[in-house]
């Protein structure tokens, strides 16, 4: 009888650099969040797992089972003749997955083992990934946070990407969410990965860095529409704080040079944008900013948003007066972040 290994998750994280991750659920399951570095190899995909699930409820498992073997077994050579190439250009040992450690990772391992290639199967599959990325949030993560807050233009993650340069450890939140955190924080950047593909995202993250601290941007609990793990928000709010500061008009300029391009491009998105913040500064200064914005008075109409909409959100938002190690002025960004090097040493 041909036999494959099972391997648990914590076997796994503590030895994944032997493997090459083979994925064998469908493009969709891949796409909303996969474990790092896997290869997407469906062993049914989006379609054929959408009729196997109809006749699993209308037929029982049997009809579902031998479905899913007929849908399967045409096009198997060609799925196992791809996880060899991967196999033989990763030099490494194969571990395929599915969603919950059954049928579709099954089959895939049981075939390799019986071209007597040494291989295993993860206990659980994709579910007791996620497990253990949660359970990382809650129980195993324990780095000091060292966050880094200040009103929206000051630079603050133009400063941690300066700070990250220099190998400082700096993990970037809106990075990772693909957005930039305020009402305008989507536009030009495309869709925002799943919950669970940031959760994911953040755990690799994190899961890399040696030093004993974390620095992060001050953020709200929300970055779009992607909440940040509870528990690790939990240790930003009580983190040591430093607080980001510098001109208005460094502010407008910044703001400017970083989303100006974006804002003409997609003018139409902008001014959706704008048309939401309705309810906070009135119908008539909505039609004038738009005006001005269509008229090409951009700093103006950046200028009135910092002052009248986002700096009173921001103090708005403060649930107490913090209180800061250190302040920090950003009109020049790369002198910043070498007096912040040596204030963290």
């Amino acid at each position: 009888m041909y036999l494959y290994k099972e391997l648990n998750i914590d076997e796994y994280i503590n030895k994944k650099d032997s493997f090459c991750v083979i994925d064998v659920r469908s493009e969709s399951e891949f796409e909303e969040d996969h474990i790092l570095g896997a290869i997407n190899i469906p062993i049914l995909n989006d379609e054929e797992r959408i009729i196997v699930g109809t006749v699993y409820k209308e037929k029982g498992v049997k009809a579902a089972k031998i479905l899913a073997r007929n849908l399967t077994m045409p096009n198997m050579l060609v799925k196992l003749n791809k996880i060899y190439s991967i196999i033989e250009s990763s030099k490494k040992i194969p571990l395929i997955y599915c969603a919950r450690g059954g049928d579709r990772s099954g089959v895939i391992a049981t075939f390799l083992a019986m071209e007597n290639t040494y291989v295993f199967r993860l206990t659980g599959g994709y579910k007791a990934y996620r497990g253990y990325v949660l359970n990382y949030f809650n129980k195993i993560f324990d780095k000091k946070i060292k966050v880094f807050y200040g009103l929206t233009g000051t630079g603050k993650t133009e400063l941690l990407l300066e700070l990250k340069k220099n190998n400082l450890p700096v993990i970037d939140l809106e990075g990772l969410a693909n957005n930039r955190g305020s009402v305008f924080g989507h536009i030009g950047l495309g869709k925002q990965p799943s919950q669970k593909r940031f959760d994911t995202m953040l755990f690799d993250a994190l899961s890399i860095i040696d030093e004993k601290y974390i620095i992060v941007e001050g953020e709200s609990k929300k970055i779009g529409r992607l909440y940040i793990p509870e528990q690790f928000y939990d240790k930003m709010t009580f983190g040591d704080s430093y607080l980001i500061e510098c001109s208005l008009e460094s502010r407008i300029k910044r703001i400017i040079d970083e989303y100006g391009g974006y804002l003409t491009e997609n003018k139409d998105e902008l001014i959706r944008s704008i048309e939401v913040l309705k309810a906070h500064i009135g119908n008539e200064k909505i039609g004038e900013l738009i005006g001005k914005f269509n008229s090409g008075y951009l700093n103006e109409v950046v200028e009135y948003l910092l002052i009248y909409y986002y700096d009173i959100l921001y103090e708005k938002n403060r649930k107490a007066k913090k209180k800061y190690m250190f302040n920090y002025n950003t009109d020049n960004v790369v002198e910043c972040s070498k007096i912040i090097e040596t204030d963290l040493k």
